[in-house]
């Protein structure tokens, strides 16, 4: 109990971190958000293999189609909540990212008949009142793109959660190692694929004349060749994929082994709490500015939190005596 309730802990100190370091390296360095996520994951994924060490659920797991679709969302997650975390504070960004409890009810019950309780009902427009609260707060001219962006970052962590669960690879891995070696060739495979896309798409908009490129919107989109030798963007992204994913991924893993879910879900519904303490430290070493956060902002956390809390706990209560 002890040890799974301090890895948890570990955990969630990893991932507010890597959101905040992302949100410095994007706003400090104006790093380019595709270029920095798929590095990041590749390097990460390398990092995770070599942990991981020789073993099953290797190559097999690349053959897959859940593979390659579980990898194209877990992407779009992270590209999508930076790009939010441009138009909002990390801490606000987490707050949003919440309301994947609520999307993920009707999906749930739609994919596997699993009909939402009264309480997570409840819970639900409780968690969606203190949602909008939150975005009431947030710069008018921006709004719409944060918003924007955080909802389908929502959309595609719901999907790779669902892939997630019915992934045949992610459901016999067995140790820690297993999940580490699973998801290490996912992330590396699907990666390297969207770098070489990407950089096909820059070489394609490098050969437009200037003219094109102004007077269309999805040329003036494509990403720029430049973007692959931006000494901030190629730096931050391998910094931050071996110093900081796969420990996060890692401990995760660890957690998940050894702390009893209720446990688990308690001390990952502090998540946003953790990031923004870690905002207010970078304000103090005038790095980042947290004075878009407000009370209120906090205090809508707060409510989101023990209404989610509260959710997960009773779901896992009954399924528990359903199984007993």
């Amino acid at each position: 109990m002890k040890k799974g309730l301090i890895l948890s802990f570990i955990t969630i100190i990893f991932w507010a971190l890597s959101s905040v370091c992302t949100r410095f390296v994007a706003i400090r360095y104006e790093v380019s958000p595709s270029i920095f996520t798929y590095l990041k994951f590749f390097t990460a994924a390398i990092v995770l293999i070599i942990i991981a060490g020789p073993g099953r659920g290797g190559i097999s797991t690349i053959k897959r189609p859940h593979t390659w679709l579980y990898s194209i969302f877990l992407i779009g997650t992270n590209l999508f909540f930076m790009l939010t975390m441009l138009y909002m504070p990390a801490t606000k960004a987490s707050l949003l990212l919440l309301g994947d409890i609520v999307v993920s009810m009707p999906l749930v019950w739609f994919l596997f008949n699993r009909k939402p309780t009264k309480t997570e009902m409840s819970g639900a427009l409780v968690i969606l009142g203190a949602l909008y609260m939150i975005t009431q707060g947030l710069n008018p001219e921006t709004k719409f793109l944060g918003v924007l962006c955080i909802m389908i970052a929502i959309v595609f962590g719901v999907v790779r959660a669902i892939i997630a669960e019915i992934h045949p690879d992610s459901n016999n891995a067995k140790t820690v190692k297993d999940e580490c070696r699973v998801t290490g060739y996912v992330s590396m495979v699907t990666s390297f694929i969207f770098i070489i896309f990407t950089l096909i798409l820059a070489g394609l908009k490098m050969s437009l004349s200037a003219e094109i490129i102004d007077s269309s919107v999805f040329a003036q989109i494509l990403p720029d060749i430049s973007n692959f030798y931006h000494k901030e963007t190629v730096l931050s992204g391998i910094i931050i994929g071996a110093f900081i994913i796969p420990f996060s991924m890692y401990f995760f893993f660890c957690s998940a082994k050894h702390a009893k879910s209720e446990v688990f879900f308690m001390v990952a519904a502090l998540h946003p709490f953790a990031i923004y303490a870690f905002e207010l430290l970078f304000e103090r070493c005038g790095l980042l500015s947290a004075k878009e956060i407000s009370h209120k902002d906090l205090l809508c956390g707060l409510v989101i939190v023990i209404a989610s809390t509260i959710m997960i706990i009773r779901k896992h209560r009954k399924s528990k005596m359903l199984a007993g």
